[in-house]
């Protein structure tokens, strides 16, 4: 019963501490992340900020942008002009004028040289290449 108890609350810590939220504080003017019960995991610090998909949610800090995971801490830092959520394991970012996918750890997998992009679904996605549209396809490996 004990060891059963001791796992639950575990796991529930864990769980609650790992589902954070983007909040406003009109005190700092800055963004940080709470918890589903309201507690502060990351203080107001960023300029702007996303909630979470894959486990990553953008941020924004001195007009760059950059991603931190579930648990607060700073993944990729903010170096890009612009940042979207993640989708099947990569995000499109922006570089000058340029567009390009980084995977979770930051690393640009796929150049930026696209004048638009979307997001990745289901391995597809959206590039505008000297103003043609095309459907570009990568394999995302999950593991």
């Amino acid at each position: 019963m004990r060891i059963t108890l001791m796992t639950t609350l575990v796991f529930v810590s864990w769980f609650t501490n790992a589902q954070l939220r983007p909040f406003y504080s009109v005190t700092a003017n800055k963004y940080g992340y709470i918890n589903t019960t309201g507690k502060v995991i990351v203080e107001p610090y960023y300029d702007f900020a996303w909630s979470f998909t894959e486990g990553m949610s953008p941020m924004k800090l001195n007009q760059k942008y950059g991603y931190i995971n579930e648990r607060g801490a700073v993944i990729v830092p903010p170096i890009y002009d612009y940042a979207w959520m993640f989708s099947d394991g990569l995000s499109v970012v922006k570089v000058g004028e340029k567009f390009g996918f980084i995977n979770k750890t930051g690393k640009l997998v796929i150049p930026a040289i696209y004048d638009r992009a979307d997001n990745f679904h289901v391995d597809r996605a959206n590039v505008c290449l000297a103003g043609k549209w095309s459907v570009m396809i990568y394999p995302v490996k999950t593991k």
